[in-house]
Parts: structure tokens; sequence; C-alpha cells
């Protein structure tokens, strides 16, 4: 029998560990997602150790060490870097793919000059970023103070989604936010990151 038009359209493909998988989402809409925390962010002593490294990210002279833990069965995410030389803004996703579900923010970050500081701005993303990448139904709304946060030079920030707040299912971003190298200052951003991993239980 073949699938249903939108069950095609819901098909995911992710690279995952050299070989590409496919995740069907739910076909039922769930109403329990939400960032868990107000702010967004909690500011933590390190990454969980089941956290993995996704990526790099370096913008505005500041690095950010990207990871992840997650207990949703698929998931994906993606960065994309634009702006001027002079200022460029992180925007950032992830998509909970069983749970038909997408989170996502932009983020300015800046040193503050004569400070070992960088100034963090979470901003709510325009929806038609990544357009062309994510597949859910529905984006979950920023919620709380979206005022800039200092932290400390080797600080590390955590974004907690609740996936399925029934099934305590959540996705955790770290972000290890860090002053930039002069190699990393260098570093040439790709413009587009598309869904990149995936854990399939």
């Amino acid at each position: 029998m073949r699938p249903s038009a939108r069950f095609r359209r819901q098909a995911l493909f992710v690279l995952a560990s050299g070989f590409w998988a496919c995740v069907f989402p739910g076909s039922a809409l769930l109403a329990a997602q939400s960032y868990e925390h107000t702010p967004l962010y909690q500011k933590v002593a390190s990454p969980a150790t089941d956290a993995v490294m996704i990526r790099h990210a370096s913008a505005n002279g500041v690095t950010m060490d990207i990871s992840v833990a997650s207990d949703e069965a698929g998931w994906s995410e993606g960065l994309r870097t634009d702006g001027s030389p002079q200022h460029q803004t992180l925007h950032l996703y992830i998509e909970a793919t069983e749970s038909d579900a997408t989170f996502a923010y932009d983020l300015d970050v800046e040193p503050v000059e004569g400070t070992r500081k960088i100034r963090c701005t979470f901003k709510r993303q325009n929806a038609d970023q990544f357009s062309e990448f994510k597949h859910a139904s529905q984006t979950v709304p920023l919620n709380g103070d979206l005022a800039p946060v200092l932290v400390d030079d080797g600080s590390t920030l955590a974004i907690s989604m609740f996936a399925d707040r029934d099934k305590k299912q959540k996705i955790v971003q770290y972000l290890h936010i860090r002053l930039s190298s002069a190699k990393e200052t260098a570093w040439t951003t790709v413009p587009v990151m598309g869904q990149s991993c995936v854990r399939v239980r």
C-alpha cells in the first residue's frame, strides 16, 4: 500500500554516523511541547556527560561549542550565520521529528570591550528561516524574558526543550561560549548547515 502524501512529506532523511537514517514523525500533534525554563536558558557548569558534540560556530570574536543530549527518538538540527563582517547573527534550530515540533531562535554574541565577558541576546526567529529544511508542522514559541545576558568567557548555557512534557522527553542544547582564538576568528562559517544529526533508539 502506498503511503499517503502527507506521510511521504513528513519523511525526514538525516545523516547519522556516516549512514542515512529515515525517521517518521508521529501522526498526531502533541500539545505538551515547550521550553522548560523561563528565561529559556540556564547557566550550568558543563554539558551533560551524555551530550553529543554537534558543531562549532564562530561569530563576532566569539566561538560556541554546541552539543545536544536528547530523549527524543529522532531529531535534527541546523545552523546558519549571516550579517556583515562587522556583525553577524547566528540562526539555530532543533527539530523533534517524532513529536513533530521545531525549536528555533536567533542569537547575537559579542565580547564586552575591556572585559572577559560576552553579551548574549536571544531573539525570535523569522518563520521563513530554514524553511527549506524544516518539516515539522509547528514551531514552539520562545517564552520569557529575552533581555541580553552577560556570561563569563568559557561559560555554558543549557536550553532545555520538552518534545513531550507528558512523557518527560527532553532535548537539551548546550552552548559552551568562549572568546575566539586568533585561528578561530579567521574561520569561514558555512552559510547553511542543515539537518545534521539523528539519534534513533
